[in-house]
């Protein structure tokens, strides 16, 4: 095996790894938001843990704050539990926080939920039409400018920003107790 094969297989590795991982924290995210949706009493809606627009004041702001809380500290403990001996944790927990901040930025889940509503229209029968689609690019367009919004509340930010430093923490921690707990055993007892 050459270097230029090796590094092919090690960026293979590094993609999977994130995948995974960012399957994991959208799926925390979402089972958080469900659960907030029920505490908050707020009306379900698939944008919750990437809403940035509300304030603390109004119940739906409540959930999304709590939403991206305990997405961000359940996803920390949860890495180093799928990781435990992963030297460079630190690198995908910031990489996923940047795509989660890039993704909240953009509109980017508005445009996921838009494309999945669309299929729910158009499936099961009328996928050989594209008319169903062609109603749907006015509704679509109209969703995705309202979303595009720059974070500027300075909550959104100062919480973020702690998230993202006391994800590194957990994680390290977890990681450090797990392999206090099961050392790595390198021979056969």
């Amino acid at each position: 095996m050459n270097n230029n094969e090796k590094e092919t297989e090690k960026n293979g590795i590094v993609l999977l790894r994130l995948t995974h991982l960012l399957l994991m924290f959208y799926t925390l995210s979402y089972a958080v938001a469900g659960l907030c949706h029920g505490i908050f009493d707020v009306r379900i809606v698939g944008y919750l843990p990437f809403d940035h627009s509300n304030t603390l004041y109004t119940p739906k702001g409540k959930a999304a704050w709590t939403t991206m809380v305990m997405s961000f500290l359940l996803f920390s403990i949860g890495t180093a539990l799928y990781f435990p001996r992963l030297n460079n944790l630190w690198d995908y927990i910031v990489t996923i926080s940047f795509l989660h901040i890039f993704i909240s930025a953009t509109g980017l889940p508005l445009c996921f939920l838009c494309f999945v509503h669309l299929l729910q229209k158009m499936l099961p029968f009328q996928c050989v039409f594209f008319l169903p689609f062609l109603s749907f690019i006015p509704s679509f367009l109209t969703l995705v400018s309202v979303m595009l919004s720059f974070p500027v509340s300075g909550l959104w930010w100062g919480t973020l920003i702690a998230l993202v430093v006391l994800q590194l923490l957990f994680s390290r921690a977890v990681q450090f107790l797990v392999n206090k707990k099961f050392p790595l055993q390198t021979h056969v007892e």
